[in-house]
């Protein structure tokens, strides 16, 4: 069966608990890309389930056999649903988080797996390298005779990773070296990635680290691109014949999204492509976790532009905080001062109003947005700056602090400088082209490479066209 992310699949199966085995239901394992993964069975899959005040019941693991032949494995599922007709029960409907096929596993997080491999959309336009290529021949006339098809070996890149202890891999797999139906001719193949691990590790890292390397390409190629499939091979066990395929949601519009033209191709990189690699899995979790802001702020087509900025914000400030500093002076020294105004403050201040100031000094020696956006600046090259900043980044930033203070804090003061409507939309799609930038220049792309990439880029280059207001350099 041919599993993958952007396939609808509804089978025929039976289903039981690990610790119930003699106690099967029957019913179908439906998947949809976006809905998720639902059973639809008629009985009850456990005579003792207990269910909870909103009517739902958590159930870990579920094991499986589809009607078509193969095991699976259905992990954290609830029931969202039981009816009972007039002869007796009914349907029952669960939702499970993912779904593993290929075994029976006791607990879907802590299988041991060896590697795991991935393809994501548009990773051969990245790769920029396809094993095959096709002209057409014409005659003296123009007319079309033939096709001259080329193919080529590309060499499989290899990554050693030191921490994690693993080896990135990222080859070509023909799927489909030839078919033909009446006249017409086609090949494909595509791009995937293996992530070859010294020492097993449980499932639930790998999927993470393989997630982790999907944000990392999506970063380069400008676009969150999705899974199309994801397996892993579990560890020491001589019974799995092949790996171990992973259903799951996906975030998004379109499974099958391919993004025309990445904004920094492998070519473009690919002298310092193993060092970027390094650099992304030796990250901290601030840093992944804007990373992640950033790709859901691109995923939100509609919604309040204050949300849309204040997101843009919250990703900048998580990257900030993985980043060496960010302290107005030493921890030490600091809190010897806090000491001393704590002790100053009046005594008819009492009670949670005393609890509230002493907590609100617990952060005061972190930089401010303002510095930390000048910071971010000051890591790009002056003219890019320049340019994602319509102008003075000072200027910006200071409009960029009072918007964030007018929505978050209702600032009245604040209002007048702050953006507003369609600029402050346009203001958010500069800070998102902010934190891409000085992401990528962290982990070594040249100023030279960022400004052809953003030049070649249709969406980037559309919104740092758009004007901002004057802004007011009088503060």
């Amino acid at each position: 069966m041919d599993i993958e992310f952007n396939k609808p699949l509804d089978e025929w199966a039976t289903f039981w608990l690990p610790a119930n085995a003699g106690h099967t239901v029957t019913g179908r394992l439906i998947y949809k890309p976006r809905d998720g993964i639902t059973i639809e069975a008629i009985g009850q899959i456990t005579p003792n389930i207990g269910f909870n005040d909103s009517g739902e019941s958590a159930l870990r693991t579920i094991h499986g056999r589809l009607m078509s032949g193969g095991l699976f494995t259905l992990s954290h599922s609830f029931i969202q649903k039981r009816s009972f007709g007039a002869g007796g029960l009914g349907p029952i409907t669960l939702h499970s988080n993912r779904v593993l096929f290929g075994g029976h596993f006791s607990d879907c997080d802590t299988v041991e797996v060896s590697s795991c491999t991935f393809s994501l959309t548009s990773l051969e336009s990245w790769h920029d390298h396809m094993p095959f290529g096709e002209e057409q021949q014409f005659d003296q006339n123009k007319e079309l005779i033939g096709y001259d098809h080329r193919f080529r070996f590309p060499k499989t890149i290899e990554i050693p990773v030191p921490e994690p202890r693993m080896k990135v891999k990222i080859g070509w797999q023909c799927r489909r070296l030839m078919s033909i139906v009446e006249s017409n001719m086609s090949m494909g193949a595509i791009a995937f990635i293996t992530l070859e691990f010294d020492k097993p590790v449980p499932f639930h890292v790998a999927r993470d680290l393989s997630f982790s390397f999907q944000t990392f390409l999506s970063l380069l190629i400008g676009a969150r691109i999705d899974l199309r499939w994801l397996e892993f091979t579990v560890a020491g066990d001589g019974q799995t014949a092949a790996p171990c395929r992973m259903l799951a949601a996906q975030l998004g519009k379109s499974q099958a999204v391919e993004v025309q033209g990445p904004l920094i191709s492998y070519s473009a990189v690919k002298d310092i492509f193993s060092e970027m690699v390094t650099k992304w899995f030796a990250r901290d979790e601030q840093a992944q976790m804007a990373a992640h802001l950033y790709f859901w702020s691109l995923l939100q087509e509609s919604g309040p532009v204050e949300v849309r900025l204040l997101t843009a914000i919250q990703a900048i400030e998580a990257y900030y905080r993985s980043l060496p500093g960010g302290l107005y002076m030493e921890q030490e020294e600091f809190n010897r001062a806090c000491n001393k105004i704590i002790a100053a403050i009046p005594p008819e201040i009492s009670g949670s109003h005393r609890q509230s100031l002493i907590n609100r000094l617990r952060y005061g020696n972190e930089h401010s947005m303002r510095k930390r956006l000048l910071d971010l600046f000051s890591r790009l090259p002056e003219q890019l700056g320049i340019r994602i900043a319509a102008g003075d980044p000072k200027i910006f930033v200071d409009r960029v602090v009072d918007t964030r203070n007018y929505f978050t804090h209702r600032d009245e003061h604040a209002k007048p400088q702050s953006f507003g409507g369609v600029n402050a939309f346009h203001a958010t799609e500069r800070l998102k082209c902010l934190l891409a930038a000085v992401t990528l220049a962290d982990l070594g792309v040249k100023g030279d490479v960022l400004e052809s990439a953003i030049n070649n880029n249709p969406d980037l280059k559309h919104w740092l066209s758009q004007t901002l207001p004057a802004l007011n350099a009088n503060r």
